[in-house]
């Protein structure tokens, strides 16, 4: 039996049952013969060393994996990234990067490491495996996809298996894949009680169950982002209830974070004196009047972000833009004019709010207007520095969240991570340095981009940093390696383009 679709999710479950004498109740419930599928990727084919054959499944006990994905429901649904330590969609490498670091303030070295394990066994598939033998996934919603990241597995016990599959993440519809998710834990669930196990899994006597997991509240949503209580979270906004805080966003009873430009923008910060303000006014601001044009960029935009990957569909979106403003490959005119007479997008500067880890705000609505703030800061003291934090927050206002939506909200910082942290800083560097125009200048020639007559000139007439140039010539597939680009930012980081501030 397939749940689901191996194009997206799915479940291949050929009930089996044990032959031995079975006495926990996961180890009583049902048992089969298992492969997860995603983006046609059978993440159980697997082979052991003891054996010559692949196998295309691995046998398994169902209630276990059943339980942790009804568990665990709401933290791969709300849980984009860790608060304590700012996690990719690549959760595996989030999690290296996560065990080697040196504990953030208010953490010793055991609260540190209790907070990365909570975290981990909220978002690995391991978590709920009861001792089987299963693939090393971890989930985690971002936007409107689920991301999957896969790796090789780590089994304390011997003879396990070697599983067959590319490392990496996976990006599938989260609207499919929740659906299959619900329908894999009704069937376990139902499972559950033709066995008389019910009582022991509480969730299974529910209908829908995965769906009612994912059910919450404004305020327990916002915990769950921010790791706070709802107490901590009444007070940071200055309210005493929900109601309260509907009210102070101007949102209709049942509304989740995603119909707020601020709640949509402290995802990416760091809770600062000044940011609440901040975001609240950014989203009050940005929906007072009905406009138009900023609507009309944006879905032109999403019309042209059709890439499988977020740094594909900035780029695309970029080069659409520029086509249409018949600048292909010339130097921006005036950022401030060009932002606001073409995107209907207005740019703040808050030199009274300086902060050494965020940089910026981007809010907006489509049948309104945009909105860029800028924070003082190391990133944004810099002309070429501060015009890529500035068409970053443009790249989340036209790409973040989908067609319908009607609130976007991004912030820039140094927690800022993710797919669209990615697709924004793609969206920047073409916008701003067009790979069409390093191909002209370097005649399609590997690492003549890197050479002192071309590099510089590159940085100066398009006023970008060494950063943003080296990358772009390396992403064009113009410098011959990594080694290179570390060298060029190393031998002109330091220097300034002649780009005036805008």
């Amino acid at each position: 039996m397939r749940l689901g679709d191996i194009r997206g999710l799915a479940f291949d479950i050929e009930p089996v049952s044990p032959g031995w004498e079975r006495h926990t109740p996961s180890d009583r419930g049902p048992w089969a013969h298992l492969s997860i599928w995603a983006a046609e990727q059978n993440f159980c084919r697997n082979w052991f060393p003891t054996g010559r054959n692949v196998n295309e499944g691995v046998f398994v006990p169902l209630a276990p994996i059943a339980d942790w994905l009804f568990k665990c429901a709401r933290y791969i649904a709300y849980e984009e990234s860790a608060r304590a330590f700012p996690t990719d969609v690549d959760l595996l490498g989030a999690l290296e990067s996560w065990k080697t670091a040196a504990p953030a303030a208010s953490f010793n070295e055991d609260s540190w490491d209790d907070r990365r394990f909570e975290w981990s066994d909220r978002h690995f598939l391991l978590a709920g495996s009861d001792g089987s033998w299963l693939p090393n996934l971890g989930f985690t919603k971002s936007d409107d996809k689920l991301w999957i990241s896969a790796g090789p597995g780590r089994f304390a016990s011997s003879g396990a298996p070697s599983f067959l599959f590319p490392a990496g993440t996976y990006s599938i519809s989260w609207r499919d894949a929740r659906q299959v998710m619900g329908e894999f834990v009704d069937y376990v669930g139902e499972s559950l009680r033709e066995s008389k196990l019910g009582n022991e899994f509480p969730w299974s006597h529910t209908a829908g169950a995965f769906g009612r997991a994912l059910e919450i509240n404004l305020l327990d949503q916002l915990s769950l982002e921010l790791d706070m209580s709802s107490a901590e979270v009444k007070s940071l906004f200055g309210v005493k209830s929900e109601q309260g805080l509907l009210r102070m966003l101007g949102l209709p009873k049942g509304s989740g974070a995603e119909c707020s430009v601020a709640l949509q923008s402290i995802r990416d910060l760091d809770i600062e004196p000044g940011v609440i303000e901040l975001i609240v006014q950014c989203d009050q601001a940005t929906r007072a009047a009905k406009r138009g044009r900023f609507g009309e960029r944006r879905s032109r935009s999403l019309e042209a972000a059709l890439g499988s990957r977020p740094e594909k569909q900035g780029y695309e979106a970029a080069g659409l833009i520029r086509r249409d403003l018949g600048i292909s490959d010339e130097p921006l005119p005036n950022p401030i004019d060009l932002l606001s007479e073409y995107f209907d997008i207005e740019v703040y500067d808050r030199s009274d709010l300086r902060s050494t880890i965020n940089y910026g705000v981007a809010g907006g609505h489509a049948d309104g207007f945009g909105r860029v703030v800028l924070f003082s800061s190391p990133q944004t003291e810099k002309p070429w520095s501060r015009r890529m934090e500035l068409f970053r927050c443009v790249g989340h206002l036209l790409l973040d969240a989908g067609p319908e939506s009607w609130a976007i909200g991004a912030g820039s910082s140094n927690r800022a991570v993710g797919p669209r942290r990615r697709r924004s800083g793609a969206f920047a560097a073409e916008f701003l340095l067009p790979q069409a125009v390093i191909h002209k200048r370097c005649g399609g020639v590997l690492d003549v981009a890197a050479k002192p007559d071309v590099f510089p000139s590159l940085m100066a007439d398009y006023g970008v940093g060494a950063q943003t140039a080296a990358w772009q010539c390396w992403n064009a597939g113009l410098l011959s390696s990594r080694e290179v680009v570390y060298e060029l930012i190393g031998a002109y980081g330091a220097e300034a383009s002649s780009v005036t501030s805008t």
